[in-house]
């Protein structure tokens, strides 16, 4: 127990950390407030019309995933799933040659 209080396995920090591989989210990142995020959306459907609802991008919860996988599309930052890509690249693969 003495190692420990020497060395602190999870420092005290004010940034949004993943434990797993150390990658730190930017200010952008709001994960954490995915239930907000969603209660929020959920308030704005409620009573409304089906054929009217919409979805925008900028409601969405951005993951820490997005700091890495992720690629400028014009304007817009674009998170991207590296398996799921490696997916479709094999689907739409037509022969070896390819």
């Amino acid at each position: 127990m003495q190692w420990f209080s020497q060395h602190i396995p999870f420092p005290i920090n004010y940034v949004l950390m993943s434990i797993n591989n150390g990658v730190v989210g930017t200010a952008a990142v709001n994960c954490h407030l995915s239930h907000e995020l969603g209660c929020e959306g959920i308030s704005r459907i409620v009573g409304g019309n089906f054929g009217n609802v919409k979805f925008k991008r900028k409601d969405k919860a951005i993951t820490l995933a997005s700091v890495n996988n992720s690629t400028k599309i014009g304007k817009e930052k674009i998170t991207v799933d590296p398996l799921t890509l490696f997916h479709r690249i094999c689907v739409a693969k037509q022969s070896d040659e390819e």
